[in-house]
């Protein structure tokens, strides 16, 4: 009988524990959410996310599923945020990547399989100045920082955060077709240019807009969903 009670409270114990662990790996606060690839080149590429919860990320990465030995960190003194973006730099062209995301201290992958990226083809980089600027604020008027904003070409995403002030701004000229093989063709009169930006607690804005009237964009506002096309 004591034989028994005793292996019954160790076994408590360590069920228990696990329960804690299982709980503590899998908690959808900390569960990275709408992970979009964006300003694919052939040389970089950006990754961002959302959590519910504030949490410190990083991103283990390499050129291979097995070997995901490269870190990519988001802070260097460990910040916490609901809206992530972390860019890799010194790519190969035409390369697939792989990557797992740590998200305040658990991995989380592609069910069991890390996501995948790959670059594109080298190309000459136009260096005329073609900017998309704007502002994000609520719907009192009071500025949104660390939103993410989604500007999308044809197919092509890129992307950035906003300031502290709730401004941002994007090259256009470096948006690529497609197939990432060459420069997207913008019409500045009807190239159509759709706009999403995503804020924490699942706030978001979305405007379509031509390029010829985004700088700046007229402000987004949170909750509202605006057409600028006329």
């Amino acid at each position: 009988g004591i034989i028994i009670l005793l292996a019954s409270t160790f076994a408590g114990v360590y069920f228990l524990r696990m329960n804690q662990v299982f709980r503590i790996g899998a908690n959808p606060t900390f569960t990275p959410k709408d992970i979009r690839i964006s300003n694919l080149s052939d040389t970089s590429a950006t990754i961002s996310w959302i959590t519910e919860g504030i949490a410190t990320n990083f991103i283990n990465w390499g050129e291979t599923q097995g070997s995901l030995t490269k870190i990519e960190k988001e802070s260097n003194t460990d910040q916490k945020f609901f809206t992530h973006s972390i860019t890799l730099t010194g790519l190969k062209e035409n390369t697939t990547y792989y990557y797992k995301i740590n998200s305040e201290g658990s991995n989380y992958d592609n069910n069991g399989l890390p996501w995948q990226f790959t670059t594109g083809s080298r190309v000459f980089v136009n260096q005329t100045s073609n900017p998309i600027s704007g502002s994000v604020i609520t719907a009192s008027g009071e500025p949104v920082k660390r939103a993410l904003v989604y500007v999308t070409v044809d197919g092509y995403i890129l992307s950035t955060l906003t300031s502290d002030s709730g401004n941002f701004i994007l090259q256009l000229g470096s948006a690529r077709s497609s197939d990432l093989g060459s420069l997207a063709q913008i019409n500045k009169a009807k190239t159509l240019l759709n706009v999403s930006v995503q804020t924490e607690n699942g706030g978001s804005a979305s405007a379509q807009i031509f390029p010829q009237s985004a700088n700046p964009i007229p402000p987004l506002i949170i909750g509202q969903v605006q057409d600028y096309r006329s």
